[in-house]
């Protein structure tokens, strides 16, 4: 009890501070020993923090010296690989090929030589050598998935290789993957996720999944050239047309979806060819047509969405579509089929009433037909009489004049320039008078040009055929073995050509408007008005001729086609002139009635 201390009240003795010191002691050394720690742990993470940060500058620095301090000629290059000799040649890419070979330090190495005589391989070369410039080194990567989960994520801005395959996945001797070929690499800057590209990866390797952009147009039958695809999503675009047959040949495609598109048309029946299908969403479309009963061969197929769509007929009944609910089909035009599916039933006997209807309507149809064919019957046969009946009395006019080589050249004064009103594609025009005073045009082809023959006989044949008030009229035909001439009315007004582009001349609207009633009425006599359709093919200013009066007449049927035999179009290889052609006959060569002759300058 001697040795107890404490309190007064306690009756013993008041404690000693010097007995405290033993226990004062002892906390310094554990509160030592806790700071020895702190410190030991603080120093290993600032060590191992350092190291990080030096880790970067030192493979900076390797790539550095390796791509600034070695150098290597184009005579070095071709020496190692032998002249580029296709014994060392390793593969060829789409902008050149790839060589092995050794330098002299025995440092074993492939060159990709570009082939700068493709276009885009100039801006390849810099595209790889700014990336491959920018990108560390790359030897810490086990697999091309951390290659990509670098290039998209580690770099300051995301890179998109844009064609990874295998075979721009390159091995060294340890068997360490290396991404290669960055010729059509993206670089996403300025904080975007996503860009757009008019360059073209390799199919089969390319993302599937492009739903929710803005894709465009019709879906090509390429489609099926995707043999080693799983997955197809391009939900949500605006693309349009019918859905390819070629689809069905993707017989490893688990998903396919193309839903809140512009698609239409109807499903195709290959689709049955897709034994691996599990998912089929076409929903929000404008799909047509009844669902293929092919279908029922999808054996895997555990979702199927057509909703919105305007769908008619049955839904099959085959296993998958017995797993499927009326979500599936909502929102159609008139499909049919069970109770549980909330569409009507099927009917068989609905096509009986129609015919009744039709019994009625179809006599009646046949009745307006008969009546509308007998009345057109009676108009052509009254409008032919009277054109036979115009055309027998002017032809006669043919036959009774008759105008010699020496009076033409007598009356031109040997074909002199002055008399030349203008040259056209096989000849010229002269202005001459008459014996009897009338005032004529003298065409004079030029048969040394190729065509000439054949313009002349079409002229003639032509023009001594029709007749109308809006054509040329020909007077006679002069034709030797080394001479050939039309003789045409004279037209005092000359072409339309100089009334629309000379300084001197100007046309109101009101003549406007009557020549270009003239010549309509002149092109519907050709196609409708004669008994063998007419096809000018090379209506243009040049062509529409004015009298005294300002009454347009067509003129120079050289190139002219007759449609005969019931065609209502032909093929031709001769070329009208450029910027006054029908577009189907600019470029197929198809002339027919209905092609674009208008005179739109006016």
């Amino acid at each position: 009890m001697n040795e107890l201390c404490g309190a007064t009240r306690l009756h013993v003795p008041p404690c000693k501070n010097t007995k405290l010191e033993p226990n004062m002691k002892k906390a310094k050394y554990i509160i030592l020993g806790i700071i020895s720690v702190v410190l030991l742990v603080a120093s290993v993470s600032i060590f191992l923090h350092l190291k990080r940060n030096v880790e970067v500058p030192t493979e900076a620095t390797s790539l550095s010296q390796r791509l600034l301090w070695r150098r290597v000629s184009q005579l070095e290059l071709v020496r190692v690989t032998n002249g580029f000799n296709e014994n060392n040649l390793l593969g060829s890419g789409g902008f050149g090929s790839v060589y092995k070979g050794a330098l002299s330090d025995g440092t074993y190495v492939a060159v990709k030589v570009f082939s700068l005589k493709l276009e885009g391989a100039f801006k390849s070369f810099d595209r790889e050598c700014e990336m491959l410039s920018n990108i560390q080194r790359m030897n810490i990567i086990i697999d091309a998935a951390f290659a990509l989960e670098y290039l998209h994520h580690g770099y300051s801005l995301p890179i998109l290789h844009c064609d990874i395959k295998p075979n721009n996945i390159l091995l060294d001797d340890d068997v360490v993957a290396h991404v290669g070929d960055f010729g059509i690499a993206k670089l996403l800057g300025g904080g975007d996720f996503t860009t757009e590209s008019m360059t073209l990866a390799t199919v089969g390797y390319m993302a599937p999944d492009l739903s929710s952009n803005y894709l465009i147009g019709h879906l090509s039958q390429d489609i099926g050239n995707l043999k080693v695809v799983i997955e197809v999503d391009l939900s949500t675009n605006n693309l349009s047309g019918i859905l390819p047959s070629t689809i069905g040949g993707l017989r490893g495609l688990a998903n396919l979806s193309l839903a809140n598109n512009n698609l239409e048309g109807p499903i195709p029946s290959s689709f049955d060819g897709l034994l691996s299908l599990q998912l089929l969403d076409l929903s929000r479309n404008n799909l047509s047509g009844v669902i293929p009963k092919s279908l029922e061969a999808l054996s895997l197929l555990k979702y199927m969405d057509l909703s919105f769509n305007m769908l008619q007929g049955e839904i099959p009944t085959g296993v998958p579509f017995q797993n499927f609910s009326a979500q599936s089909f909502v929102s159609n035009k008139a499909l049919c089929g069970v109770a549980r599916l909330h569409v009507p039933p099927c009917k068989n006997g609905t096509v009986e009433p129609n015919w009744r209807k039709a019994k009625y309507i179809i006599p009646g149809i046949i009745s307006v037909i008969l009546f509308v064919a007998s009345a057109s019957i009676f108009v052509l046969r009254r409008k032919r009489n009277v054109e036979v009946a115009g055309e027998a009395t002017s032809l006669p006019q043919l036959l009774w004049r008759r105008i010699s080589h020496s009076e033409l050249r007598r009356a031109t004064n040997g074909f002199n320039e002055n008399n030349l009103l203008e040259s056209r594609g096989f000849g010229s025009v002269y202005k001459r008078t008459l014996s009897d005073g009338i005032d004529v045009a003298v065409k004079v082809f030029s048969l040394q040009l190729e065509g000439a023959f054949k313009s002349f006989d079409r002229e003639c044949e032509m023009l001594s055929n029709i007749r109308h008030r809006n054509l040329i009229k020909i007077i006679s035909c002069c034709s030797e073995l080394d001479f050939k001439a039309l003789v045409l009315n004279y037209m005092p007004n000359g072409s339309l050509d100089k009334w629309l582009y000379s300084q001197d001349y100007s046309l109101n609207i009101l003549q406007r408007l009557n020549i270009m009633i003239d010549a309509a009425s002149a092109l519907e006599y050709l196609h409708h008005g004669y008994s063998i359709p007419i096809v000018h093919c090379d209506m243009k200013p040049s062509n529409i001729l004015l009298d005294d009066e300002m009454v347009a007449h067509v003129a120079d049927f050289g190139i002219a086609k007759l449609l005969g035999g019931g065609d209502s179009i032909t093929q031709t290889m001769t070329l009208a002139t450029i910027g006054y052609m029908a577009p189907e006959y600019g470029l197929e060569g198809m002339v027919s009635t209905r092609g674009m002759c208008t005179v739109s300058e006016l």
